[in-house]
């Protein structure tokens, strides 16, 4: 394909290369090589559930990472008919990708595994250049099996995609409004220790955010019009929540922090948009561009009709 500069190149990728199952070794990956840099967008949609992210260079990748995911899920049912496919959990997880051959990666769950990898401890496997290796969490029920804090490490760089197969967020809420979520990690060497963060706006009652943790002793700071304080992270793979956020956040730490924003869904008469949540990993101030281009999913049946309308946020350090 040839490309011209500020124009964008849309190739679909078939249904069969999605990896579903998990802690196997897989070759479902796509490489993509260009003569000068480049953009990479991965849009992953179903009907009723998407989710996208931006794909971090293989000369960007690195030797270690921090998960960040939500709690397994299932669906809400009215009839028994409906009680097999909704009570099935949807589950947390996380993919490793390898770009070099006999790369061994460590891996060291926050939640037990669909096949019996017990938290806390590590496990170990080896990849080649173009294998991937998927890990959800075990199908317990709702509320439980949350992978976030998981820590992967490796002997040569790799990529990592993390998310959910389908969650609510929160979910705790009588209302089925789930989605994928999907976003590829910045490896630790590649964290911050200053973002600034603005609200979706969908709703009145604000966003959740979860910071995560990869050094010993962090601290981190946060300010908002109307609040300010400081919390501790003790050590790797630990996390800290934040509720309702719903004004803009400046938040800054002593050692390089990891942050993500889920656009939370309760419905009723204080959230009453259509839409479905989301995750988002903030990119830290020092990673800050004076440039940028991006593409905006079309309303066409590749994307089944979901998207009526879409919002950018444009945020200055000064």
């Amino acid at each position: 394909h040839t490309i011209d500069a500020d124009s964008i190149l849309v190739i679909n990728v078939r249904d069969g290369m999605e990896i579903e199952k998990s802690e196997e070794i897989t070759r479902n990956l796509v490489e993509i090589e260009s003569d000068v840099p480049i953009v990479v967008y991965c849009f992953n949609s179903r009907s009723q559930t998407t989710d996208s992210y931006a794909a971090i260079p293989v000369s960007r990748w690195g030797n270690e990472y921090v998960t960040v995911n939500y709690s397994n899920d299932q669906y809400n049912y009215t009839n028994e008919s409906d009680k097999e496919f909704a009570l099935v959990p949807r589950s947390s997880e996380f993919l490793i990708m390898a770009a070099y051959d006999s790369t061994i990666i460590e891996i060291t769950p926050a939640s037990v595994t669909r096949k019996n990898k017990q938290y806390g401890k590590q496990y170990y496997d080896t990849l080649n250049t173009g294998e991937a290796y998927l890990v959800q969490s075990f199908p317990a029920e709702k509320g439980y099996g949350d992978l976030t804090g998981s820590i992967i490490k490796s002997s040569k760089p790799v990529g990592v995609l993390s998310g959910h197969v389908r969650a609510s967020v929160p979910n705790n809420i009588n209302i089925d409004s789930k989605d994928h979520l999907c976003e590829m990690l910045m490896p630790k060497e590649s964290w911050g220790k200053k973002f600034i963060s603005v609200p979706f706006g969908v709703n009145t009652v604000g966003d959740l955010f979860r910071i995560v943790c990869g050094y010993e002793n962090t601290i981190v700071s946060y300010r908002s019009a109307s609040k300010e304080g400081t919390t501790e992270l003790d050590k790797p793979g630990d996390f800290k929540e934040f509720i309702n956020a719903f004004q803009p956040i400046v938040w800054q730490s002593n050692r390089p922090v990891q942050i993500a924003q889920y656009m939370k869904r309760f419905g009723g008469i204080n959230d009453p948009e259509n839409y479905d949540p989301c995750m988002v990993i903030l990119p830290p101030v020092e990673q800050f561009v004076n440039r940028i281009l991006f593409q905006v999913p079309d309303y066409d049946i590749a994307a089944y009709g979901q998207f009526q309308n879409h919002i950018v946020s444009i945020v200055a350090t000064e």
